[in-house]
C-alpha cells in the first residue's frame, strides 16, 4: 500500500498546494515550494514514494459531493488511465432490476426510507469485483492480462470505484481479510468543491426533452473557481424555452439536504483514508480544464513520473 497523503488545488491563478501525510513525513524532507508566477503550474511534490511495480495494477476510489462533477471526473480519468469505471449505484440498481435476494433487500430499505445495510452493500460490490476480476490476482487471463515481458500492455490502473465505500464501516470491510487484496483501494481521490458552487451547478443543470442533451447553464466565478456554462457542441437547435427542463429533484432544498447527508457520511471516510495516508484532495478551480492536473497528481502519487 502507498503511504502518502496530499492535497492539490489546480487554480488558474494560484500555486498548487501540497500537504504530505504524517506517515510519509518520516521519509520526506523539505517543504512545498512556492512561486510568484501567475501562470498555472504543476503540483510540486517533495520526496519520493515507493514506486509501483509495472507488473501490478492499482485501484482508485473517487468521491465528491453532489454537484461537484464527480461522475464526469471519474469518467474522464478512467478514459485517460485506460481503467474500468465501476459505479456502486449501478451494481445495486442491477440487483434491484433483476430481483435478486440482494435487490429485494435493497428495495425494502428504499421503501422504508432506510440506508441499505453496510454488509449488504459490501457483499454486492465485492461479489461484482470478484466476478469481474477473480478471487485471486491472475495476470494471465481476463482484465489483468500481461504481455510477454510480464508488463500490462495498456494500463496501470485496474478500476476506479465510484460510490463505495459510503461509511467508515464499509471502508473497514474493504480492508478486511474477507476482501481480496488485489481488489482493495490503493488511494482515494476527493473532488473538493465548495457547497455553494455545488448548489449553483445543480440548479443550472438542464435536459433537452427533444434531443436528450444534458447541459449546464451556470457560469461560476466565485472563490477562485472559474467554470463557464457547459453547452452542447454542436449547439442544440431545439427551443430551449420549451424543451430545456430541470430534473424534479434539482431544487435548492433537496440539494442542500443531500450535501448535508454527504458531509455527515463522508467526513469519517475522508479522515479514515487521511489517517492511513491514502487520500488525495483535488480542487478543480477550472472544472474539466484541470483534468491534466488531476491525471498528473495520480501519476506522481504512484511515482509514474516518467509517464507524466
Amino acid at each position: 500500500m502507498y503511504r502518502s497523503c496530499f492535497a492539490f488545488s489546480a487554480a488558474a491563478d494560484a500555486v498548487p498546494r501540497l500537504s504530505i501525510g504524517k506517515r510519509a513525513m518520516m521519509a520526506v524532507t523539505g517543504t512545498t515550494r512556492r512561486t510568484t508566477s501567475s501562470a498555472p503550474s504543476s503540483p510540486i511534490i517533495e520526496g519520493k514514494h515507493q514506486a509501483q511495480p509495472h507488473s501490478s495494477l492499482v485501484n482508485l476510489l473517487i468521491m465528491g459531493p453532489p454537484g461537484s462533477g464527480k461522475g464526469t471526473y471519474g469518467t474522464l480519468l478512467a478514459n485517460r488511465l485506460n481503467a474500468d469505471l465501476i459505479t456502486a449505484g449501478d451494481i445495486l440498481r442491477d440487483h434491484v432490476s433483476r430481483g435478486t435476494e440482494t435487490g429485494v433487500a435493497i428495495k425494502e430499505c428504499q421503501r422504508l426510507g432506510r440506508l441499505a445495510d453496510d454488509n449488504l452493500v459490501a457483499d454486492a460490490v465485492r461479489s461484482y469485483l470478484i466476478e469481474r476480476y477473480g478471487v485471486v490476482c491472475n495476470f494471465n487471463s481476463g482484465h489483468d492480462r500481461l504481455d510477454a515481458e510480464g508488463k500490462h500492455p495498456s494500463r496501470k490502473v485496474r478500476f476506479i470505484l465510484d460510490g463505495y465505500p459510503r461509511t467508515e464501516n464499509q471502508a473497514d470491510i474493504m480492508e478486511g481479510d474477507g476482501w481480496p487484496s488485489h481488489l482493495r483501494a490503493d488511494v482515494a481521490v476527493s473532488i473538493d468543491v465548495p457547497d455553494k458552487i455545488c448548489v449553483d451547478k445543480v440548479l443550472g443543470r438542464r435536459i433537452c426533452r427533444q434531443c436528450g442533451g444534458n447541459f449546464n447553464i451556470t457560469d461560476v466565478h466565485d472563490d477562485g473557481f472559474i467554470m463557464p456554462p457547459t453547452l452542447p457542441n454542436p449547439p442544440c437547435e431545439c427551443d430551449k424555452s420549451v424543451n430545456w427542463v430541470k430534473r424534479e429533484d434539482d431544487s435548492k432544498d433537496i440539494i442542500s439536504s443531500r450535501l448535508a447527508d454527504f458531509h455527515l457520511q463522508t467526513a469519517p471516510i475522508i479522515r479514515h483514508y487521511e489517517r492511513i495516508g491514502e487520500m488525495l484532495h483535488f480542487r478543480p478551480y477550472r472544472g474539466i480544464q484541470d483534468m491534466d492536473e488531476l491525471e498528473k497528481i495520480v501519476m506522481k502519487y504512484f511515482d509514474w513520473v516518467d509517464d507524466v
